[in-house]
């Protein structure tokens, strides 16, 4: 093993042991397995290291995983948009999701219809099949989406559907869009000079009112003041 590698090693071990926040990408998780300290833990990889990795530290797992697994204050995942959903959702904590929200933004400036970098906070789950149902919401959400649709869609019936998205996300398939719907709504008024009545249509609401009486109950100022709040 080159000393490089033992340094980076014995750095990380005491890491590991405090609360201080660990993401670790791809190819990285070979460094956490090597410490020692997360035998029989699950960790999220590229797919391409799975076999490798579980051949050297075989007392963990490793899966391949499109968003990340959180274990404490370590992070893993083998998709870099996962590692920047996960660097989002520290910056909220420690500065405020509005901050968070503007980062965001200035990553994906250039076209902020591509603004998906969204509810990391949900996707700490091993269910690929949820995991598959919550990439439909997000690229169709602002359609009708029903319960009824996405049994259909993914060959559920409703009640197991309402049950597993729930059991893998903690929250509710309706609150689930609305959570949606509202997130990239503060993306959209903080990248674009749409209107919140434009904004509103393009989130799913075709009712402006309606919409800004979500908003505020989930942020706590309108639409309009969210924007202008500095």
């Amino acid at each position: 093993m080159p000393r490089g590698t033992e340094l980076i090693i014995e750095w990380l071990k005491p890491k590991i042991s405090s609360n201080t926040s660990i993401l670790c990408l791809s190819n990285g998780s070979y460094f956490l397995a090597a410490t020692g300290k997360l035998d029989k833990t699950v960790i999220a990889t590229h797919w391409s290291l799975v076999k490798p990795l579980s051949g050297l530290f075989p007392d963990c797992q490793f899966i391949s995983h499109k968003s990340y697994l959180r274990k404490g204050n370590i992070y893993t995942t083998g998709s870099f948009e996962a590692g920047i959903s996960v660097l989002l959702s520290l910056v909220a904590r420690d500065k405020g999701d509005r901050f968070s929200q503007q980062c965001a933004t200035h990553l994906l400036i250039s076209d902020s219809g591509k603004l998906n970098l969204i509810l990391p906070q949900f996707n700490n789950h091993r269910d690929e099949k949820i995991n598959e149902v919550q990439d439909w919401i997000h690229n169709y959400s602002s359609g009708v989406v029903t319960i009824n649709k996405l049994a259909k869609q993914f060959n559920f019936s409703e009640r197991n559907l309402k049950r597993r998205f729930s059991q893998a996300t903690g929250i509710s398939i309706n609150k689930y869009v609305q959570e949606v719907r509202i997130d990239r709504a503060k993306k959209q008024l903080l990248a674009t000079d749409k209107t919140v009545n434009e904004i509103s249509v393009d989130v799913g609401y075709e009712n402006s009112s309606f919409f800004s009486r979500l908003f505020k109950k989930s942020t706590g100022l309108t639409p309009a003041k969210w924007r202008k709040n500095d």
